[in-house]
């Protein structure tokens, strides 16, 4: 007794597709696809609905500071944007003369003046070469105020006191810059390695190009498990030896697009009239 021939049938329709640029239909019937086979399928679908409806993938974020990843560089120029309200402020003490009697001094006002510059002029593209030139500023302006208080009077005395305490602060403040300036290149340290990792060549995000690169992946995908294939006939329909997942490839010019319709979420094709049959 002959063996039953399995076969599936019906009426091919397409919703809201390219149709005068179709050039041949056919129905591809197989028995399985393996995971990384539903992926390139479900890719190049996915990547075919943006190519006619001129959906754009968003674009990859864009770091604000070059060299680092965006999540890095949005915490560094947060960090960045928050020291100067942190600038120590120019000094001010009321000094015990004896005798009841106070005398109000202040830190340098000039000083104030040039460093509040110079840690304002701290960018990224020269903050290595910023805080080298404030960490020698700050050595040779401690050593001339402790050489010059000796022998001055004693106002003047004070007011080098007060400032020499000042700058002290100003060494803090420009401890924070160096510690940011470690986290920058930890960041693009952290962006190299991870540039390392995906040095592989980048996928393609739309389809032509895709299915350009996966051609023959694909025609592999789909023949692994094949049952049947048959193409469909002017008004849609067709048979097709074999019962399982129903592949829909349509030729457009040069290229074919691949439909599965395993799953009811495929709305640009359908099948009316599916019939399996013995």
């Amino acid at each position: 007794m002959a063996k039953a021939v399995l076969k599936t049938s019906g009426i091919l329709r397409f919703e809201g597709l390219p149709t005068e640029r179709i050039s041949a239909t056919e129905i591809l019937i197989v028995s399985a696809l393996s995971d990384a086979a539903r992926e390139r399928l479900l890719r190049q679908r996915e990547l075919f609905e943006n190519k006619i409806t001129g959906r754009v993938k968003k674009p990859a974020e864009v770091s604000g500071i070059e060299g680092i990843s965006p999540m890095d560089a949005m915490q560094l120029e947060a960090s960045l944007a928050g020291l100067p309200e942190q600038f120590p402020p120019i000094r001010v003490e009321d000094v015990d003369l004896g005798n009841n009697r106070q005398q109000r001094y202040q830190s340098s006002s000039a000083l104030f003046k040039e460093y509040q510059y110079l840690f304002a002029s701290i960018k990224w593209n020269n903050i290595e070469r910023g805080l080298a030139f404030i960490a020698n500023k700050i050595t040779a302006d401690n050593q001339a105020l402790v050489v010059g208080v000796n022998g001055l009077d004693d106002e003047t005395f004070q007011q080098a006191e007060i400032t020499l305490s000042w700058l002290k602060a100003v060494q803090q403040h420009y401890n924070s810059y160096v510690d940011l300036a470690q986290a920058y290149v930890d960041a693009k340290n952290r962006f190299l390695q991870a540039q390392a990792v995906a040095s592989t060549p980048a996928e393609p995000t739309d389809w032509d190009a895709y299915v350009a690169m996966y051609a023959n992946a694909l025609i592999m995908d789909t023949s692994e498990h094949l049952l049947g294939a048959a193409f469909t006939e002017t008004d849609g329909s067709f048979e097709v030896e074999g019962h399982g997942i129903v592949i829909v490839r349509v030729e457009l010019g040069l290229a074919s697009v691949y439909f599965v319709l395993d799953s009811d979420k495929e709305e640009r094709v359908h099948i009316e009239q599916l019939q399996q049959t013995s």
